[in-house]
């Protein structure tokens, strides 16, 4: 939860610094890795893959300031 954490701060900090849009969220090979980590993980653990923690980290970055080059209107989401 550590390396979601650094990615949203990245991502806000890329944002505060003006990058382009596109270039402030995490690569696609490094989601699709969090992705497998996440199924492999919670399936060791329950028996099945369990993706809900992925899906609040997508979401927590398209309504951060990520996306929208402002600061965050939305409530921040601590991934612990």
């Amino acid at each position: 939860m550590q390396h979601l954490n650094a990615l949203l701060h990245q991502c806000k900090e890329r944002a505060r610094l003006a990058y382009a849009k596109e270039e402030r969220m995490p690569s696609q090979r490094e989601l699709s890795s969090i992705v497998a980590r996440c199924s492999s993980l919670s399936e060791q653990w329950y028996g099945r893959p369990c993706l809900s923690i992925v899906f609040a980290f997508l979401v927590e970055l398209a309504s951060s300031s990520c996306t929208e080059g402002a600061r965050s209107r939305s409530r921040s989401v601590a991934f612990s």
